[in-house]
């Protein structure tokens, strides 16, 4: 039997919300901020990067559990379809942000 903090990835996530906030708003905002000097290129840069790493970060955690609690292998289902996935929807994501910044 599996622990709760297995199946919601709790340790996991927990370092990777760390290095996605200092990546995406201390890096990047930095970064743009002071080369590019355009505030609202800064924020939809940002705030996109951090949404679509969340995104990918909770789906990449529940796929694999959901195809688990189907007796389906996860290893060999969710390569493939996470990758599409997390790349389809990250577009969206960097899209809708850029066009609701705008």
């Amino acid at each position: 039997m599996y622990s709760l903090c297995y199946y919601f990835g709790f340790k996991s996530n927990s370092i990777y919300i760390f290095f996605l906030f200092f990546t995406s708003i201390f890096t990047i905002f930095i970064y743009n901020f002071f080369f590019l000097g355009d505030r609202a290129v800064t924020a939809s840069v940002s705030l996109s990067l951090f949404a679509v790493v969340i995104f990918a970060s909770i789906f990449g955690t529940i796929v694999p559990m959901t195809l688990d609690k189907l007796k389906i292998d996860p290893a060999l289902a969710t390569g493939p379809f996470i990758t599409i996935t997390n790349d389809i929807i990250g577009m969206m994501i960097y899209m809708f942000i850029c066009s609701a910044l705008s």
